[in-house]
């Protein structure tokens, strides 16, 4: 097991990145400052008709397209899933995520029957961890779930060749269909700036475990930031995933992601920059 551990980050870290949550919760590029947009393809479970659409690529629409997957299926009385995920989503969301084929060392994720696991066992999953109390057995039911979702994104007949596109993946869908869930982002950077062995299969319950403990060490200052409020997301969707702490692992994650990347030429927009000294003092 690794020593190295996540750091306590000053305030003035940590405001940076909330800074640059804000920026992707609207759909905004922290690094550039231009907003995500792209044509994705919509197929119309009413219409029987696809179309293509351009979209905002923002955390927030990812969280209302991703949980409408799973709460059509829980509480079919409140939700539609009136856009199932598809291909064309599941593209868009590995670009913004920056999940790059150039990290692949096995086969393309399979979408087909990673979607399969979507729609056939997230909800048995998410009803399983909605019956659970101790937040160690809610932190080990985290790590099955993604590891078996980033199973199902293996190519069967390749059962061996997971690697780490598909945790990235998996984590990442997880972070967003169940946002109670307390699961964090696999990130390659962070798992090597943590010293782990750069098995993202072998390193993920380890990964998580670290990530956690820099959670609780950072809690202090990460919950005087408040997640922002919803234009389009439900407000069901929107208070499960506030109550949770969705938006400070997602502070943690970028930076974590910060941290990690200085050294290599950490860039964000004029945007963030402005955003980030409204609060000067937030600076320490």
């Amino acid at each position: 097991m690794s020593k190295v551990q996540v750091p306590y980050f000053s305030e003035s870290a940590i405001h940076l990145a909330h800074v640059c949550a804000l920026e992707t919760w609207q759909g905004f590029s922290y690094s550039t400052g231009k907003q995500f947009e792209e044509a994705i393809t919509v197929h119309s479970r009413t219409t029987k008709m696809s179309s293509s659409k351009i979209v905002v690529l923002s955390d927030e629409y990812f969280m209302g397209r991703l949980t409408n997957q799973l709460f059509s299926i829980v509480k079919p009385r409140d939700f539609k899933n009136n856009y199932p995920i598809n291909d064309s989503f599941l593209d868009g969301f590995r670009k913004i995520a920056g999940i790059k084929q150039t990290e692949r060392r096995g086969p393309k994720p399979s979408y087909a029957d990673g979607l399969a696991y979507l729609k056939k066992h997230i909800a048995d999953d998410y009803r399983q961890y909605q019956q659970l109390n101790n937040i160690e057995d809610k932190r080990v039911e985290a790590v099955s779930y993604a590891d078996r979702l980033s199973i199902a994104f293996t190519t069967q007949t390749l059962p061996n060749s997971q690697n780490s596109e598909h945790i990235m993946l998996a984590t990442r869908l997880l972070f967003f269909v169940m946002p109670n869930c307390l699961i964090f982002n696999y990130s390659p950077e962070i798992a090597k700036g943590l010293r782990l062995t750069g098995n993202a299969e072998k390193d993920i319950a380890e990964y998580q475990d670290k990530l956690w403990t820099g959670l609780n060490l950072n809690w202090k200052t990460l919950c005087k930031y408040d997640m922002p409020l919803p234009k389009h997301l439900g407000n069901y969707v929107y208070e499960i995933a506030k109550k949770s702490g969705w938006w400070q692992r997602r502070i943690l994650d970028l930076a974590l992601k910060h941290h990690y990347t200085k050294g290599n030429g950490l860039k964000i927009s004029e945007r963030v920059k402005t955003n980030f000294f409204t609060k000067p003092q937030s600076i320490l």
